[in-house]
């Protein structure tokens, strides 16, 4: 099934946008990106930015758009004729896109939500 604008839906996962800074502190990196890409240890290899993560929850909401959005990006030290990324010495080497539905589920609130967590409840007042 494709949704369509306006289409009353539940959702029981969306995407969150993750903190770089957070992340690293909880895969035990002590130190800003650059330092740590460019140490001996990290030389040659990449860090695994998780910038949007799944998050369980149970909502109802109304389909409000679609979007193509990164949820990961490899970060490397700067390598000459690269994309650069946060800083002139960090670059993206590879990245992972994926199609997210729009969900209204709040007057203010937009979640990120993928096809397969999505449920269309009908309506018996449809025309």
């Amino acid at each position: 099934m494709k949704y369509e604008l306006g289409d009353k839906v539940k959702i029981k996962a969306c995407y969150k946008r993750q903190n770089l800074i957070e992340q690293m502190k909880k895969d035990g990196v002590e130190q800003d990106l650059e330092s740590y890409l460019f140490s001996d240890e990290m030389a040659g290899s990449y860090y695994k930015f998780i910038k949007y993560r799944r998050k369980e929850i149970k909502e109802e909401g109304y389909i409000c758009g679609i979007r193509t959005i990164k949820i990961e990006a490899d970060l490397m030290a700067q390598h000459e004729d690269e994309i650069y990324w946060e800083s002139a010495r960090v670059y993206q080497e590879d990245f992972k896109m994926k199609k997210l539905y729009l969900v209204a589920t709040q007057m203010n609130v937009i979640r990120y939500v993928d096809f397969n967590d999505i449920q269309y409840i009908y309506e018996e007042n449809a025309k």
